[in-house]
């Protein structure tokens, strides 16, 4: 396994394990009377927190580096993620719909062409 592998991976874990202690917290706050709608509302809440969180860590990311996380992909992805959410809970299902399969690799590395150019 490649280096630009495993720090995606290990990326989609440290994002996968907020998001599992931040639903922790939050299925304190759900009832077992809630419907799947209001649940999926809560869901829906949670991954714009981990939406903010993620574009206040993209502001924090260091420079100059060859291997970075693709904050811009995973912003995408997530937020293709809140719009299914939605609208499966806004219950206008008239046509269905195809989505673009979630890439889950949120690593990028520079060339060294590109770091002999910038550097």
């Amino acid at each position: 396994m490649t280096l630009c592998r495993r720090c995606g991976r290990a990326a989609l874990t440290l994002v996968l394990l907020l998001v599992a202690v931040v639903s922790t917290q939050a299925e304190e706050l759900i009832k077992s009377e809630d419907t799947e709608r209001e649940v999926l509302a809560r869901v829906l809440l949670e991954l714009q927190l981990v939406e903010s969180l993620t574009l206040k860590a993209s502001q924090r990311k260091p420079t100059g580096t060859r291997v970075s996380f693709d904050y811009s992909l995973f912003l995408k992805e997530l937020q293709a993620v809140e719009q299914g959410i939605a609208h499966y809970i806004s219950g206008t299902r008239l046509q269905p719909r195809t989505f673009e399969p979630l890439k889950a690799d949120y690593t990028t590395v520079k060339s060294q062409a590109a770091e002999g150019e910038g550097g």
